[in-house]
């Protein structure tokens, strides 16, 4: 028989000590995740440059 009910509510001084940890930590991962995705982006416009422009082999205007 199970009689661990898991761990009990924290009171209102333990929140008030560990909610602006969590809170900067939180912050912390966002901006790390946008820093990502925005350097996932740059390295995709960076490999597709390449692709970007056809080049010609005969030039408008000139013949031979």
């Amino acid at each position: 028989m199970i009689t661990d009910k898991g761990p009990a509510p924290i009171d209102a001084a333990a929140e008030a000590y560990l909610r602006p940890m969590i809170e900067k930590a939180a912050f912390a991962a966002s901006a790390n995740e946008a820093w990502l995705l925005l350097s996932c982006f740059a390295l995709l416009a960076a490999l597709l440059v390449p692709f970007a422009w056809k080049t010609n082999p005969q030039r408008p205007g000139k013949s031979g």
